[in-house]
């Protein structure tokens, strides 16, 4: 995973094999926010895409539409991959 800018925002890129994934860069500060509110262990999680996710974890923080973007951190169109999963791999 690396930091970089597109289309004048900035992104993270991540590497999975030969499938590049791009996520909106704040889902950092977004997810930092949560965590310090959180206050505690919380699951990363680990479902596959069309698969639902653990609830209660950073995965489904992830695809929850109550997190700051409501809903999805993937930018990638085809690709609608949770911060959390990427993170977990």
């Amino acid at each position: 995973m690396y930091k970089d800018t597109k289309d004048g925002k900035d992104i993270i890129v991540c590497t999975v094999g030969k499938t590049v994934l791009h996520y909106d860069y704040k889902a950092l500060a977004d997810l930092h926010t949560m965590l310090k509110q959180h206050g505690d262990w919380m699951e990363l999680g680990g479902a596959d895409e069309q698969k639902p996710v653990k609830e209660g974890t950073v995965e489904a923080w992830g695809r929850s539409e109550s997190n700051p973007v409501g809903g999805w951190y993937g930018l990638k169109k085809g690709f609608v991959a949770a911060l959390g999963y990427t993170f977990h791999h």
